[in-house]
């Protein structure tokens, strides 16, 4: 049997591997991190007015959306608000305070 010792400190952030919006305007974020991640968030902004933006919680727990317990993807089932086209704002933070804040380079889709 072998034994490593890890030390040192985790400073890096989760980072986004991908995003989509299905067609029942449920939205999911798969993030990798070393760690566990407690708060993932998304602002939507409206493609032809980016003023007009919601604010969204995902979870990574099987419920509002989440298919799965646990699996790192998160996701929220959004109110129906009509068709549009927005770009999306990630926010997520680890357990260890690490935080990525980027814009995800696709246009989605809303219905």
């Amino acid at each position: 049997m072998i034994e490593i010792n890890v030390e040192g400190n985790d400073h890096t952030a989760p980072e986004v591997e991908w995003v989509k919006i299905s067609g029942d305007n449920t939205i999911q974020m798969k993030l990798l991190d070393g760690g566990k991640i407690p708060a993932v968030k998304a602002q939507l902004r409206f493609q032809k007015n980016p003023a007009k933006s919601f604010n969204i919680e995902l979870n990574n727990d099987g419920k509002s959306g989440d298919q799965v317990n646990g699996d790192l993807v998160f996701s929220r089932k959004i109110e129906e608000i009509g068709f549009g086209l927005y770009q999306v704002g990630i926010e997520a933070e680890d357990i260890y305070g690490n935080k990525t804040k980027k814009e995800w380079p696709e246009i989605m889709v809303l219905h």
